[in-house]
């Protein structure tokens, strides 16, 4: 108890400095919104008065359509946290877009259910059908994109507000053990705090 003051404040540089450094390689587009960013589902509504606006949108995979020059990537789409990664489809949902992103992207790595982010205009808007229902999908020119890796959102569940991660970490005090090593009061401020759960 006589050093808890000095241990937090030393954690705390440690910390932004982690937290950092796990955002770096994240494109700035899509760790920062457009001034204007409407919603899917607003969109979807009137697309035509949304073309050509920018937008910053992320979900889960449900589809990818590799076509001549573009693939086509349809989303359900889930709002994003700071960072812009997209929350858990069981959590909440906004409705669903089409991404249309240069080049080939291989099905085997942009996978069913993979969390993506993309950033760029409105194009236009798509009619599809889910089973026999119409559809219309608002589609997205991604200028930028950014398939999350599985580690940010898997392996992980929720005690009393806040998110604990199980694999590789044990608890024992003052330490989560495991790989990384990170004072517990790191963890529960901060790791927890920003959904990541390591760098």
């Amino acid at each position: 108890m006589r050093f808890a003051w000095l241990k937090r404040i030393l954690t705390l540089p440690m910390a932004t400095a982690l937290v950092a450094g796990c955002a770096s390689h994240i494109p700035e587009q899509i760790r920062t919104a457009p001034p204007e960013n409407p919603g899917v589902d607003q969109v979807r509504n009137q697309t035509n008065s949304y073309i050509g606006d920018t937008v910053r949108w992320g979900g889960s995979i449900v589809t990818v359509e590799n076509k001549t020059e573009s693939t086509w990537v349809e989303i359900v789409a889930t709002p994003l946290n700071h960072y812009g990664m997209p929350a858990a489809v069981d959590e909440s949902s906004n409705g669903r877009f089409i991404a249309r992103i240069d080049g080939f992207l291989d099905p085997e790595v942009y996978q069913d259910d993979r969390r993506i982010t993309v950033y760029g205009p409105i194009e236009n808007r798509i009619v599809r059908t889910i089973d026999d229902y119409p559809y219309d999908y608002p589609l997205v020119k991604a200028d930028s994109h950014y398939l999350w890796p599985v580690h940010y959102y898997a392996s992980n569940y929720y005690y009393g507000g806040h998110r604990y991660y199980y694999r590789p970490y044990y608890y024992g005090y003052p330490y989560y053990y495991g790989h990384p090593y990170y004072p517990r009061y790191f963890h529960h401020r901060f790791s927890f705090h920003y959904g990541f759960r390591h760098w």
